[in-house]
């Protein structure tokens, strides 16, 4: 689905939230504030126990998948170089496409792996296709148009042999299906809230935290 409605009880955690304890996280020591920030990073810890992450600090809040994937795309983008390989499948929602489409501009070099005929991932193809310049691979674990479900842990087995950084579009999945980051492997994990049942306007990147840590902020706030 494209989104999913809310129910009652979200709706009146927002309002409570609003009516109670609205104020900037992180940034006051006064009561409602404490109060909001614990609130705030006591989602980001269950978070994390859902997807099974071993640390709340490989949570990173944004709007949506999207915001995820292009969030990727511009800092992982900034330390390509000129004929390097991102490898993506012919089953990927256009917001896994249009961000690293981007990156041609610069001399990458985009690469798709097949699909065959039943509609599922041809791995064969997928693995012929990593090689010593294949950075980065980006590939969607559950498909909105055909539904069908990728083995991310073998695809993400089949990146790390290869030293390539592993991104799964998991905004199809995460609502329907347990997943477990730990037992994927996978780099990179996004996903969306608006399409289980959370307000819209929040999004999910999960990353490894030494991956997370060398990474460079795209904007500075005071």
């Amino acid at each position: 689905a494209a989104t999913t409605q809310k129910p009652n009880s979200v709706i009146q955690a927002v309002l409570n939230y609003y009516s109670t304890v609205n104020s900037n996280v992180h940034r006051g020591v006064y009561k409602i504030s404490e109060e909001a920030t614990e609130m705030y990073e006591n989602s980001r810890r269950k978070v994390s126990e859902f997807i099974g992450s071993s640390d709340p600090a490989e949570i990173v809040f944004l709007r949506n998948t999207t915001e995820a994937i292009n969030l990727l795309s511009y800092t992982l983008g900034r330390k390509l170089k000129k004929g390097d390989e991102i490898l993506l499948t012919e089953m990927e929602h256009h917001s896994n496409l249009i961000p690293w489409y981007f990156l041609r501009e610069a001399g990458i070099v985009i690469r798709f792996a097949k699909m065959k005929e039943d509609f599922t991932l041809d791995y064969e193809d997928f693995e012929s296709k990593l090689n010593p310049k294949t950075v980065i691979a980006s590939f969607t674990h559950v498909s909105n148009v055909l539904g069908t479900i990728n083995n991310v842990r073998e695809l993400s087995r089949m990146c790390s042999d290869n030293g390539t950084t592993s991104i799964v579009d998991a905004a199809q999945s995460v609502p329907h299906m347990p997943v477990d980051v730990s037992r994927m492997g996978c780099d990179y994990l996004a996903f969306s809230g608006h399409k289980m049942l959370a307000p819209a306007g929040i999004g999910v990147l999960y990353g490894k935290k030494n991956l997370l840590d060398e990474m460079r902020p795209v904007s500075w706030r005071r």
